[in-house]
């Protein structure tokens, strides 16, 4: 009885509901039919990407991303042998209040990624 209220349950219902509702986006109906971990299901039981960005601030409105990374967990662990790290380089200014934070300045960030915003 107390399954009904399990965040697993809930997904699924909620799942069933986007396909009764006629969901026509091929990847979308993709996707809902692969997120179906059972109620049972653990952490090491599903595979996933750990992402970490650094930005210049926290306003998503004016502040960019310095710093991207990223690792895999699988079974319960964090695969560091494989981990991925760049930064990005925004033509921007490295804000000394956020640099206490990141440890990231100007320096490092000039033979960055250069990424121009489209």
């Amino acid at each position: 009885m107390f399954s009904y209220f399990h965040p697993v349950e809930r997904m699924k219902r909620e799942q069933s509901s986007w396909k009764e509702a006629g969901v026509s986006a091929q990847f979308f109906k993709e996707l809902v039919g692969r997120l179906s971990p059972e109620i049972h299901s653990t952490v090491r039981d599903f595979e996933y990407i750990i992402l970490d960005l650094e930005t210049t601030g926290l306003d998503s409105e004016t502040d960019r991303i310095l710093s991207i990374g990223w690792v895999i967990m699988s079974e319960g662990k964090v695969d560091l042998a494989n981990a991925v790290h760049f930064y990005i380089n925004q033509e921007s200014l490295v804000k000394p209040e956020t640099a206490v934070i990141n440890h990231i300045t100007p320096q490092m960030l000039t033979e960055a990624y250069r990424y121009t915003m489209p």
